[in-house]
């Protein structure tokens, strides 16, 4: 009789512990989660910057997008081939440019960077040639 009990006892037991203690139910439909790669192409660019030249040289670099695209990596200069963020000159560069670069701000960016840096040494270098010229 002892052995009835005890199991009777350890089943009412473990039926308890296991309605007390629940995996709570998450609702698919209505759950956010974060979506890291949907980092915009300013920051991006911001990203790459402060990891190439350092804190200071982030303005610069803005400014000179601004004012050759207003951050549009479709824009297109009328008056030449120039294209993209930062207005590269196709025509001289094409050789120099991924595929898909027209269609690709990620690959501008990258390209915008390599660019200041080869030809002026840093953003800062370049937006202060860009404020006298208005073309870099």
């Amino acid at each position: 009789m002892q052995i009835k009990f005890t199991i009777i006892i350890l089943a009412v037991g473990v039926s308890f512990y296991a309605n007390a203690v629940t995996t709570p139910q998450i609702d698919l439909e209505t759950l956010e989660v974060p979506n890291f790669a949907s980092q915009t192409i300013q920051e991006y660019a911001e990203s790459q910057i402060l990891l190439e030249f350092g804190e200071n040289q982030w303005k610069s670099f803005d400014n000179i997008i601004r004012h050759e695209s207003g951050w549009k990596h479709t824009a297109k200069n009328p008056n030449s081939s120039a294209i993209g963020l930062c207005q590269t000159m196709y025509s001289l560069h094409k050789k120099t440019l991924v595929d898909d670069f027209i269609n690709n701000p990620t690959a501008q960016i990258d390209w915008c960077i390599d660019y200041a840096k080869e030809r002026y040494g840093d953003p800062n270098s370049a937006w202060k040639f860009w404020k006298l010229n208005k073309w870099w």
